[in-house]
């Protein structure tokens, strides 16, 4: 993939978001299963929304390609836009 700097800079600056955004998705999805597990009384639909959010993410939302690329050896492949 031939990229020129302005491309690379643009492809780089979305990946650190892409991380951020499934990282603090991550944190957020644990602390309402927390909540709903310890801190709250809970109904069946408060199981049910975690549930479906949380896999409705993971399936739909995020783009796993780059993620588990058996070519990305460290998080800096992530950001590399020739590591395919």
């Amino acid at each position: 993939m031939q990229m020129n700097h302005k491309e690379r800079i643009k492809y780089k600056v979305n990946m650190l978001f892409r991380v951020i955004y499934v990282l603090a998705f991550n944190v957020y999805s644990w602390y309402w299963l927390y909540k709903i597990i310890w801190v709250n009384q809970s109904t069946w639909e408060d199981w049910a929304n975690w549930f479906f959010v949380t896999c409705g993410f993971h399936f739909f939302v995020i783009d796993y390609s780059k993620f588990w690329s058996k070519n990305v050896k460290t998080i800096s492949d992530i950001f590399n836009p020739d590591t395919e």
